[in-house]
């Protein structure tokens, strides 16, 4: 009998300690992962408003339509639509 209190003693007090450490994983992974959606945003924030930028800067398209530079200005008119689709921004 002593014996069992003993053994169910020693169980609940791993038990304790191994959910004690597992909350402190937790929030810790919780913390990382609440700093790691706040950069997300940020860098996303900040190329939605390069591309923004971007958009403002040729709105008359005459790097478009120039030709020396219309192939150089097409290939980053590709990439900056790329970014909009990946961060569901599109517009045009």
């Amino acid at each position: 009998m002593i014996a069992s209190i003993i053994i169910l003693s020693i169980l609940l007090i791993a038990s304790t300690y191994a959910n004690w450490n597992l909350l402190k994983k937790i929030e810790t992974t919780s913390e990382a992962n609440d700093e790691a959606f706040e950069w997300i945003t940020s860098v996303r924030n900040t190329l939605v408003q390069i591309l923004n930028n971007i958009k403002k800067i040729d709105k008359r398209e005459m790097f478009e339509k120039d030709d020396d530079v219309g192939t150089t200005f097409k290939m980053i008119k590709d990439e900056i639509n790329k970014l909009e689709s990946a961060f569901g921004n599109k517009q045009n």
